[in-house]
């Protein structure tokens, strides 16, 4: 697990000197996953239907607490996902990829 933590800057050009910085705020914490899957280790269902299943969740925007072992990160959705199908059994089908999330941390309007 990677997690960057950034801030937002604006930059005001002034002419004939160097731009001037002004911190505006925050910016939303981005937590990059890389995963493996083994088709071994999936009771019964398959690569492709794992995928399918993260591909709805980045489509449909859904959000849902980010839990890592007792560590409570807050609210995250799925922006992105990239995977690698490594090896396939003689029936075409992938039986291991390695698939990397990139999630970004999700905050409510005030």
């Amino acid at each position: 697990m990677q997690r960057t933590t950034t801030a937002r800057w604006g930059k005001h050009d002034i002419l004939g000197a160097k731009p001037i910085a002004e911190f505006i705020g925050p910016d939303a914490d981005e937590v990059t996953l890389p995963v493996q899957l083994n088709i071994l280790l999936l009771g019964g269902k398959t690569i492709e239907s794992e995928l399918s299943t993260l591909r709805e969740i980045i489509q449909n925007g859904k959000v849902g607490l980010l839990t890592i072992g007792e560590d409570v990160f807050g609210k995250y959705y799925l922006e992105s996902m990239n995977e690698t199908r490594k090896r396939f059994g003689p029936n075409g089908q992938a039986v291991y990829a390695n698939i990397t999330l990139t999630l970004k941390e999700f905050t409510e309007r005030r």
